[in-house]
Parts: structure tokens; C-alpha cells; sequence
């Protein structure tokens, strides 16, 4: 997975959101990646030769919520949920789902994410 995103992270609460901030819907972002892995001889613990693409990962899922929303100012109250699928090592599907509540501001006020 794309590693480029935070160990770890405290999220806005709904309390720690701007005073005059404006609920503005829920948003959802997701980032994937796919991988391709082919073991170099056909011994149990053989070393394999992989392939990786797509770039998925948190900062993707967060991309894709700001392109999506270009109007909103910000998110609180993220669940961020990981999927994978692997087929018998060979083929492998990981995911990064973001699911946030957004939040906008009145015209004028700073707080740009």
C-alpha cells in the first residue's frame, strides 16, 4: 500500500469542528491498489517476483473526497476501514475506504484543508 499517508492520526470530532462551520453530507473516498505476485520455482518458500500498481492508499481516498467536493472546507468524524482480497498469493486487491462527515464554511472564513 501507498505509504505516503500518517502511522496514525486523531480525526476532528464533532466538537472540534469551527464554531460557524456548516454540516454539508457525508463523504466516502477510496484508494486501491493491485499486485501481482509469481513464485520463481515451485518450492514451498520460494522467492517471488511481484508487481504492484495503482497507488492506493489513505492520501488517495483523501484526494478523491476533494476532487469529488471541491465546496466543502474540511472532514470530521473519519472511519477509515482496510479491505484486501488475495487469491492463492498470486493476485492481490487492497483497499483504503474513507468514510468522513463534511463540513463547510461561510464565505470568508479561513480553514482550507
Amino acid at each position: 500500500m501507498d505509504s505516503s499517508a500518517p502511522l496514525s492520526s486523531q480525526p476532528l470530532l464533532p466538537s472540534e469542528i469551527p464554531k460557524d462551520a456548516a454540516f454539508s453530507g457525508k463523504v466516502f473516498g477510496e484508494g486501491c491498489q493491485f499486485a501481482v505476485s509469481a513464485p520463481l520455482t515451485l518450492a514451498y518458500n520460494a522467492t517471488k517476483l511481484s508487481v504492484a500498481f495503482g497507488g492506493g492508499g489513505y492520501m488517495k481516498a483523501i484526494m478523491e473526497i476533494k476532487n469529488r467536493r471541491p465546496d466543502i472546507n474540511g472532514i470530521y468524524d473519519e472511519m477509515i476501514d482496510e479491505h484486501s482480497l488475495s487469491i492463492l498469493g498470486i493476485f492481490q486487491y487492497l483497499c483504503v475506504e474513507v468514510h468522513a462527515r463534511a463540513y463547510k464554511l461561510p464565505q470568508g472564513s479561513k480553514g482550507e484543508w
